[in-house]
């Protein structure tokens, strides 16, 4: 294919596509370059070849904006459809009319890609590139939909919270309530898809376990499998690859590798690769084929940057391992390391929230009958917690109010943030916090426990600090969490001694290029080394 986009309906090259042009909307709907909507469609035509030769095949976009996977899928159509429909007027109709849907997101991205596809908003008028039967043509949007929702307030079909629809301030506003994962395909168009394709809505709401929103594409994704169609094609944040995955994503992920359906996957690291530099998405993006008749291992295109990439047929997960490996140059290390671990360092970790004290105890006691001193007292606890104000802080509460994690009051522990940075290894850094014993935390932290003494701490908190630590906790995060499933990769070494990296790779008996791999990811050099 030519990297100089054409619109297939009005002959002749254009050298500014004008779908390069637009802004993004917000943060959900973000717009996919023409040149990345070609790599999708190149990557289904390479595994499904003649496919754009084949005048009965029907192909979905259930989440229109710009309309660019319509015009992109029509104009390869048009090219592939010369022999079996020679004249350009009758080939043109027949792909307009039999072979191209879609469903808009809003009303706005509904008449941004009749006009992209059609040449003209209204489909069935004198400036549409065919004359279609009604003004919507093949694209549909539903502007009275709504969301349903269940006693706890929550959408059945989405889960976004009834309050970001109760303010009258909304008048007049988008609802949100997307067509394909609200109503059965069924009742929009009444007919089986060969191939379902496109970029959909990422989040929707605020939720604070998900960084303030909760992930909306994996319903496009399985909706659009429910479908029953040969091949589906979809461009989506890349976190839910990693196992610490909150807000309903670890049913998606294990379904997605258990299939064993994806036949090709494209990982790109950084969405900056694939967007624009302003649309920022943890954890990176990924597209990927899905194809109905395959069953095996998928190839996977792990992209560093636009100009490296790796290309490996192997399984998302390796034998004996429950984490998705991202990095194929990380694969002989972990094992070689895992050989010679003395366990997972989530073993040693309590759970999200180790004591029962909320995140906000320090900035709301009252809103939990919590009394506070910043000066100790008979019977009390030193509490570790957090202010937006004041940064880290410790306070006394009364040892009778501690209901939780009795059994690590009285030891040596390590404290650790929730969640640190942005997600990425090249600037994160966890900064750790020795807890004494008569020490506990609020939930902003988690607590790796128990410690027989102030030298075993020590020698915990040396082995934080190191690169090797960070670039095992790395495997596993696509988002700034930082939760205990997170350390699932981390090795545990023996508390007898000062940790170093260098003593680390002695220890673990590592090569060169195996020091050189984790000293490129992990705060490389001109990196910022931030918590």
């Amino acid at each position: 294919m030519s990297d100089v986009p054409e619109n297939l309906l009005i002959t002749g090259r254009r050298e500014i596509d004008i779908l390069e042009t637009i802004a993004n909307l917000s943060n959900d709907e973000v717009f996919t370059p023409p040149w990345l909507v070609n790599k999708m469609l190149d990557m289904l035509e390479e595994n499904s070849p003649g496919i754009f030769s084949e005048p009965s095949k029907t192909f979905l976009d259930p989440a229109c904006k710009t309309g660019i996977f319509l015009r992109e899928i029509a104009r390869r159509l048009f090219e592939g459809l010369k022999e079996t429909i020679p004249d350009p007027e009758e080939r043109r109709r027949h792909i307009l009319e039999h072979q191209i849907y879609g469903i808009a997101i809003t009303e706005l991205t509904a008449l941004m890609s009749r006009r992209t596809l059609y040449c003209s908003k209204d489909a069935s008028g004198k400036y549409s590139a065919t004359t279609m039967n009604n003004s919507e043509g093949n694209i549909h949007f539903d502007s009275n939909l709504c969301h349903s929702f269940n006693k706890n307030g929550k959408c059945i079909n989405c889960g976004a919270p009834a309050s970001l629809f109760s303010d009258e301030r909304r008048e007049g506003k988008e609802r949100f309530a997307y067509e394909f994962i609200h109503r059965d395909i069924k009742e929009i168009f009444d007919m089986h898809f060969d191939v379902i394709i496109g970029n959909p809505p990422y989040q929707l709401g605020n939720n604070r376990a998900n960084n303030g929103a909760n992930p909306i594409f994996q319903y496009f994704v399985e909706n659009a499998i429910k479908c029953n169609p040969g091949k589906v094609v979809m461009i989506i944040p890349a976190k839910w690859l990693g196992t610490g995955v909150a807000n309903g994503l670890a049913p998606f992920r294990r379904e997605m590798i258990s299939g064993n359906h994806i036949k090709e996957f494209h990982d790109y690291l950084h969405s900056k690769d694939c967007f624009p530099k302003d649309v920022d998405i943890k954890g990176g993006i990924c597209f990927f084929l899905w194809d109905r008749s395959y069953c095996g291992d998928p190839t996977i295109h792990t992209h560093y940057d636009l100009t490296r990439e790796t290309v490996l047929k192997r399984p998302f997960l390796e034998k004996g391992m429950e984490t998705f490996i991202r990095l194929p140059e990380a694969l002989s290390l972990v094992a070689k390391v895992k050989r010679i671990a003395k366990g997972s360092f989530q073993d040693i970790l309590t759970g999200q929230d180790p004591f029962d004290f909320a995140t906000d105890s320090f900035s709301a006691p009252e809103k939990y009958n919590l009394v506070l001193n910043v000066e100790p007292f008979k019977d009390c606890v030193r509490i570790l917690g957090r202010t937006k104000e004041d940064g880290r802080l410790y306070q006394f509460v009364s040892k009778d109010r501690i209901r939780k994690g009795g059994e690590f009051i009285d030891c040596w522990k390590i404290f650790l943030p929730k969640a640190v940075g942005s997600g990425t290894p090249e600037n994160d850094r966890v900064l750790c916090e020795i807890g004494e014993p008569g020490d506990i935390c609020t939930e902003t932290f988690i607590a790796a426990a128990p410690f027989k003494n102030r030298a075993e701490a020590d020698s915990v908190a040396s082995y934080i600090d190191t690169r090797f630590f960070h670039y095992f906790l790395s495997l596993t995060r696509t988002t700034h969490d930082c939760l205990r499933r997170n350390y699932a990769q981390v090795p545990v070494v023996p508390w007898d001694r000062i940790w170093s990296d260098e003593l680390l790779n002695t220890y673990f008996g590592l090569n060169d290029a195996e020091i050189s791999l984790i000293r490129s990811t992990v705060w490389p050099e001109g990196s910022t080394e931030d918590e």
